[in-house]
């Protein structure tokens, strides 16, 4: 059985940043911000600033519905569970890439 001091250096742990706390934070926050929109919750300073976030917001965050969706389903596309999402935002990536190229 383990001491209490790797018990007292373990809890210590997970009140420390890792680097993956902000991709976990937004995850949560996604499923915070779908409910809010299917809730019809979108008039909150809070769903309006994550919309910002993941998204672009015009002067008076004005969005219609089909910009909601548009930002969330691609967020959700991007921040994933597992590594799909992260080969999926390359590809996006490497696709825009070539479109950039070939104009020049």
């Amino acid at each position: 059985m383990a001491s209490l001091s790797a018990l007292s250096n373990y809890k210590r742990a997970l009140e420390t940043s890792d680097n993956n706390d902000n991709f976990e934070y937004v995850q949560g926050q996604l499923d915070s911000a779908r409910k809010a929109w299917e809730n019809g919750w979108t008039g909150t300073d809070d769903f309006k600033t994550f919309m910002e976030y993941i998204g672009s917001a015009n002067d008076e965050l004005e969005y219609s519905d089909a910009l909601w969706d548009k930002y969330l389903t691609r967020a959700e596309k991007y921040f994933t569970e597992d590594i799909s999402g992260l080969y999926a935002f390359l590809d996006d990536a490497s696709q825009l890439s070539d479109q950039i190229t070939k104009k020049f």
